[in-house]
């Protein structure tokens, strides 16, 4: 469906764009024609070595992205609540994150290749009984694909930067160091990082379908992975720093490659899951409808 089928256009009309006049005219919102971008960008060492750097530079780059979200403001003294903001940092790669995760969860956590832990990272339910049954499910999930959960934490987060709709709504931020189902083995003997990749995978996957099964709707896996972590939330990019002060702050917390990503909602609400940088990917265009991507 092509603008100029449903709009004359042999006179000067009062709009700078025909997709103005389309909305104008017909009083729609078509999501043929929602193709606004978000923000997004990658930051690294090409030395592969982690650093403190790269985590400071990343947040204050990140938070130039700012103006490509938009907010919800549910009155005059509303922070505001963000489309989203997040950051994918790479770790498990020459001692990235080992001291900080060591320290976080008060294991002896060592590196190498294979890898022979990982991270997950979660939105746990606020309601009580359904967090423990989500613990339960997570818990399942790994034991029947053999990954011994080695701790749990809850994320220490900076909640009074939130705008009302985000503070109403948000979940328990948990993470769950996981390690490799061949951890007590040589390096030589254990499997490629590839394979317990796939296995963590799986086990998300159960883990997303157990939750939905048992009607637990506002939990959510934002990573499980033993290469990358996501630190994500409604907030906007420039407050992704304070909101995670205590862990983006540490100074041990240190890697070599972070990407960060604003979400600018057109057609999908605006939901903590919802905020990018997803599990594996981040994407700054809309890839919600064949029609609206053809041209």
């Amino acid at each position: 469906m092509l603008l100029h089928d449903h709009i004359e256009t042999t006179h000067a009309l009062p709009y700078r764009t025909l997709e103005e006049h389309f909305y104008a005219t017909h009083r729609i919102s078509s999501l043929e024609w929602q193709r606004g971008a978000c923000g997004i960008g990658i930051l690294a060492r090409l030395d592969g070595q982690p650093s403190r750097r790269i985590v400071e530079d990343a947040i204050a780059a990140h938070g130039c992205l700012t103006h490509r979200g938009a907010e919800t403001h549910r009155s005059p003294t509303d922070r505001g609540t963000s489309d989203g903001a997040g950051m994918m940092f790479l770790y498990n790669r020459n001692g990235a994150l080992q001291a900080f995760l060591a320290q976080a969860f008060d294991q002896p956590i060592a590196y190498g290749d294979p890898c022979p832990w990982a991270v997950a990272q979660l939105f746990n339910t606020r309601d009580p009984e359904g967090a423990r049954v989500a613990e339960r499910i997570v818990h399942a999930a790994c034991d029947d694909f053999s990954l011994p959960i080695l701790g749990w934490r809850e994320v220490p987060c900076q909640v009074e930067i939130l705008g009302e709709l985000a503070y109403e709504t948000m979940p328990k931020i948990q993470q769950v160091l996981i390690g490799c189902p061949d951890r007590g083995r040589p390096a030589s003997k254990r499997a490629r990082p590839e394979h317990f990749a796939a296995l963590l995978y799986r086990a998300r996957r159960q883990i997303e379908q157990e939750a939905k099964r048992a009607g637990i709707h506002d939990f959510h896996v934002s990573s499980m992975s033993p290469f990358t972590v996501v630190y994500k939330g409604l907030f906007r990019a420039s407050q992704i720093g304070e909101f995670y002060r205590e862990d983006l702050g540490h100074p041990d917390f240190q890697v070599a490659a972070v990407m960060y990503h604003q979400r600018y909602a057109t057609n999908t609400s605006w939901r903590w899951s919802n905020a990018q940088p997803f599990s594996m990917i981040g994407h700054n265009g809309e890839i919600n409808t064949l029609s609206g991507n053809r041209n």
